[in-house]
């Protein structure tokens, strides 16, 4: 569900509706409240404070719905430099499951290898210029790539062991890159993801790659 662009565009927008209608509830409440102040002190016996707690109440329920927009809002993607995705990574088929991410002159380039059993690699790369040639290593290896749009590429391909597959991309200007990527199924482990020259692994995942 995370790889579909609309509910990403759901997961991003739903916070600040949420806010808005919260907000304008608020202000809807305080109005009725001050307006109307004198009917309420009628009617309730008790000290006229208690208004003023209430009003109280509800703005710390609006305060703990803006402390939670970053939790709705999705996932935090860890930000890999230029300089930590330079050069290409050792790659050992059959000797290691994971990514190798790195970026030369070429463009970036993206592999994935299977250490002891078939495994399924799939994943969403979302561009922030537009994407100019993408080609994939291994046409005889099950799966696909392809653009959607000129955007966004998407891929799906199972490698075997001893099996290496990828993809290569040309993104002329390209700043920004943010990945992700699964093996089956699931987000790989920060042990699974190799980058640049030096094969580092990321802090965090989901990735946000600085092209330049």
């Amino acid at each position: 569900m995370i790889h579909n662009k609309y509910w990403q565009a759901f997961f991003a927008l739903s916070p600040i509706i949420i806010l808005f209608i919260m907000m304008l509830g608020y202000f809807v409440f305080l109005f009725s409240i001050l307006s109307n102040i004198p009917e309420l002190e009628q009617a309730h016996d008790g000290p006229p404070e208690l208004i003023i707690e209430w009003i109280g109440s509800f703005f710390i329920v609006i305060f703990l719905v803006i402390l939670s927009l970053p939790v709705l809002a999705g996932p935090k993607h860890f930000t890999a430099g230029a300089g930590q995705i330079k050069g290409k990574p050792a790659i050992e088929a059959g000797k290691q499951t994971g990514y190798f991410i790195w970026q030369d002159k070429d463009g970036l380039h993206l592999r994935w290898t299977a250490a002891e059993k078939p495994l399924l690699y799939t994943g969403r790369i979302d561009l922030d210029k537009p994407l100019k040639e993408i080609s994939r290593i291994k046409e005889n290896v099950g799966g696909w790539a392809k653009s959607h749009g000129n955007r966004i590429v998407l891929f799906s391909s199972t490698v075997r062991p001893n099996d290496i597959d990828g993809i290569d991309l040309k993104i002329p200007g390209g700043r920004k890159a943010q990945l992700l990527i699964d093996i089956d199924g699931k987000p790989p482990t920060t042990e699974q993801v190799f980058l640049g020259e030096k094969s580092a692994n990321p802090k965090g995942l989901p990735l946000r790659l600085l092209l330049r």
